[in-house]
């Protein structure tokens, strides 16, 4: 073997692919969004699977694909390139093809050949795979542990009168039913995790996972928390990001303020109106990172008349309740307080 080719072998391999992106951010890019793991779709691989049969599922150091239609189409990222790469005849497609593949397509420059392969095709968002529907229901330790009430008050100074009137609890057991085939199974969280509760619909929140594992809920898109609990007392209302923004501005302020579903999900234009129509001023707060920016310019493109609130450049924490926990380990809530009520004094 020629002594470039040695190199190439000692550069260009799946461990050094690894280093550099992880598993998640190649399966994302390829099937065009990105899935929650353990919830089954339709297949991103193959056409006409109308009962979701594909998932990815978490191994101990691997992320792994499963078609359940087809026996042998299972394996991890590397074996999913393959797939795309050579559809059925996925087995004879030798591995330093895959690695070249996803070292051209994401630039990592690991290969001695500077050059280029032809992009795989990535997923329209028209063809975006369809989630099988999962119904949430759990059960909540009674009473709730301490690690529940340390993460609350020790960080964010949110009480449990605050908490109840959200509908927040401490998550024992998470059961989900498919909606496909009513299928029933149920989740042991291993860290803290967190419920949210509105009308029998539920979201949990696992603080300290990654972001493929923190959130997941059965909420219709056009429900939106905090709703429930305005007291339409004041002449503005905030939108804000989450659920934690929600809590942290009643407990701390008694503001009321609301969230969608999601950051990237927008409060549906029925109850936007109905927030016009309610408040003199309707402020929106959303991070400052580039998902945040894009949110927020979006919603004031629809709806001029919102206001936008930011953390001047010097506060480098995304979000009021990072900015408390960070004031709060010197004993300075106070200040954190009043920049809040700075910025919507003084817009």
């Amino acid at each position: 073997m020629c002594i470039i080719a040695e190199l190439e072998q000692e550069v260009l391999s799946m461990s050094n692919i690894s280093r550099y992106i992880d598993d998640y951010s190649i399966y994302s890019r390829y099937i065009g969004q990105e899935l929650e793991i353990g919830t089954r779709y339709s297949s991103p691989i193959r056409k006409g699977d109308d009962i979701p049969s594909f998932c990815l599922y978490r191994t101990k150091d691997k992320i792994k694909f499963k078609d359940f239609a087809i026996a042998d189409l299972t394996g991890d990222i590397f074996d999913f390139v393959r797939v795309l790469i050579g559809g059925r005849n996925f087995k004879s497609i030798p591995l330093q093809q895959v690695l070249r593949q996803i070292d051209s397509d994401f630039q990592l420059g690991l290969y001695i050949d500077s050059g280029e392969l032809p992009k795989l095709q990535l997923r329209k968002m028209e063809d975006i795979p369809s989630k099988d529907k999962l119904q949430i229901n759990i059960t909540s330790y009674q009473p709730f542990k301490k690690e529940f009430s340390d993460y609350w008050e020790g960080k964010y100074d949110i009480l449990q009168p605050t908490r109840d009137l959200y509908h927040c609890t401490h998550v024992q057991v998470i059961h989900y039913t498919s909606l496909t085939d009513k299928h029933t199974f149920q989740q042991y969280p291993k860290g803290l995790c967190i419920g949210y509760q509105i009308g029998g619909r539920y979201k949990t929140y696992f603080p300290f996972e990654s972001k493929d594992k923190k959130f997941r809920n059965d909420f219709p898109p056009n429900w939106v928390f905090g709703y429930l609990q305005l007291k339409r007392e004041k002449d503005f209302c905030i939108i804000t990001k989450a659920e934690k923004e929600v809590m942290f501005f009643r407990q701390h302020f008694d503001w009321d303020t609301v969230a969608g579903k999601s950051e990237t999900t927008k409060i549906p234009k029925h109850l936007m109106d109905k927030l016009f129509q309610n408040y003199k001023r309707v402020y929106i707060w959303l991070d400052p990172d580039e998902a945040g920016k894009k949110a927020q310019a979006s919603y004031i493109e629809k709806y001029p008349h919102l206001i936008p609130i930011m953390y001047p450049d010097y506060i480098k924490e995304k979000d009021p309740t990072d900015r408390w926990e960070f004031l709060k380990k010197a004993g300075m809530q106070q200040i954190a307080k009043q920049e809040i009520l700075n910025l919507i004094n003084n817009v």
